[in-house]
């Protein structure tokens, strides 16, 4: 698991240091009002430790499950952010899996959770750009795939102009979460 930059973000792994602000941000209900709402404390922090385990064990050379870095502005040297990279394995993403074409498809799902005080700055599609060309060049991956609450507006648009596609066909039934895909070009 490597660190990777921006022009004004150091995206790195996940440091045991990185618990006070992860445990805040997934405990604040404005900041998860769109990703399935806030944790409890004690769920927020059970996360944060599953989190650098996956981690650990990515960068061992063992299964890359969820991996998750730390997104921080160069400039102040603060944690403003959190993304993720997350393997789509069977059971769990089994009805998005069986639709894809090629057995061989390398894909992930990705996610983001930002302070609120950095949104709606650029921050988001500065530091997902960085992860999806880190996906798809050191990871080899061929198709990154997002979901979001169909009423955040704020995702929808961000999604567009890093160029995911809707397919309807790939939009799970009785769902207020749109599905959205990218493929390595």
């Amino acid at each position: 698991m490597h660190s990777f930059t921006t022009e004004r973000l150091l995206i790195r792994p996940l440091l045991t240091e990185d618990e006070t602000f992860f445990c805040r941000q997934y405990t604040n209900e404005k900041v998860m009002e769109f990703n399935c709402g806030a944790l409890s404390e004690k769920f927020a922090g059970l996360q944060f430790q599953r989190s650098l385990r996956a981690n650990k064990r990515a960068s061992n050379g063992g299964k890359k499950s969820v991996l998750t870095w730390a997104i921080v502005c160069k400039k102040s040297k603060s944690i403003i952010g959190t993304q993720t990279l997350s393997a789509l394995i069977l059971p769990y993403n089994k009805e998005i899996l069986a639709k894809a074409k090629d057995e061989a498809i390398k894909q992930a799902e990705l996610g983001i959770v930002l302070s609120t005080k950095v949104q709606r700055k650029g921050i988001a599609k500065e530091a997902l750009t960085a992860l999806i060309n880190y996906s798809f060049s050191v990871l080899s991956l061929n198709k990154i795939n997002a979901f979001y609450a169909c009423n955040n507006q704020p995702s929808e648009k961000l999604f567009t102009r890093l160029g995911f596609i809707y397919d309807p066909s790939f939009q799970p039934l009785n769902t207020n979460n749109r599905y959205i895909y990218l493929e390595k070009q």
